[in-house]
């Protein structure tokens, strides 16, 4: 966890002296730097108890087990999801983002996840 604190800040240092950056993209390198960090802490830490779905957003837990057959509404209902309906859910797979309307799943739609996906609710 606190190399995870440290790669956030660094990166906000980073950002911070390298000039005129947007909000969007200092948001999008920030989440980057807040999986990266989650995942290198967890795979350390947790090596031993298999392969890990992280989540960012209003969770309880953001790191969740992954099991065969997990899917995109199984992991946010493992992480105790303690917010609103979010607008968008991100879901970043090899470093590839993709964003997945929420109503999708509330008409029976579900996605199948792979050990190591991130979920960003927002």
């Amino acid at each position: 966890m606190k190399n995870s604190i440290l790669v956030v800040a660094l990166l906000a240092a980073a950002l911070i002296s390298s000039g005129c950056v947007t909000k969007k993209a200092a948001e999008a390198k920030a989440r980057a730097a807040f999986f990266a960090g989650q995942q290198q802490g967890q795979m350390r830490s947790n090596s031993a108890q298999g392969p890990t779905i992280f989540i960012a957003g209003q969770v309880r837990l953001h790191a969740v087990p992954w099991t065969p057959g997990m899917t995109l509404a199984a992991a946010i209902i493992a992480a105790d999801y303690q917010g609103g309906d979010p607008r968008v859910i991100v879901l970043t797979r090899g470093g590839e983002e993709m964003a997945i309307d929420p109503k999708r799943l509330l008409s029976g739609e579900d996605i199948p996840l792979l050990a190591g996906d991130s979920i960003d609710l927002r």
